[in-house]
């Protein structure tokens, strides 16, 4: 496929993860997808499509916007630096993200996606506990950065 088509899979992509429609994103992928992203690894269309259920039922309001580098294509691989937005938990919650994709006749075979899942939380967290919690971890984490 041109790199063009591929590009065409990519936007086709993310106008089916902001409405939520997991048959037509399965439709743009091989039967043996492996998609990695830092809730884990999902192989083959089944793990995928129970991954895609649950974010989208975790993440409303979905919305993908390409920032920086934007897309860029050789071949059968992309990669698209982006950012996310929509509503986890109730609370509107944004982050950076980028993804790489690899091509095989039309379809994507492997798709690895990058963000931190940790802002996700800080934005998401409700509650005193829950704030407290993840606010003693991020302290720890930046212990030595903050002066």
């Amino acid at each position: 496929m041109s790199e063009e088509e591929n590009a065409n899979v990519i936007r086709e992509l993310v106008k089916a993860l902001e409405v939520g429609d997991v048959d037509k994103i399965l439709s743009l992928f091989t039967d043996d997808i492996t998609h990695v992203n830092p809730f884990g690894t999902f192989k083959g269309k089944q793990e995928v499509k129970r991954y895609l259920k649950w974010n989208a039922e975790t993440f409303q309001d979905l919305k993908i916007f390409e920032t920086g580098t934007g897309t860029l294509l050789k071949k059968d691989k992309a990669f698209f630096d982006h950012k996310i937005t929509g509503t986890a938990n109730g609370v509107h919650c944004e982050v950076l993200a980028m993804s790489s994709y690899e091509f095989s006749n039309g379809k994507m075979a492997v798709w690895r996606a990058v963000y931190d899942r940790l802002n996700i939380t800080e934005q998401a967290a409700q509650g005193w506990l829950p704030n407290k919690m993840v606010g003693a971890i991020v302290q720890q984490l930046r212990k030595g950065l903050d002066q």
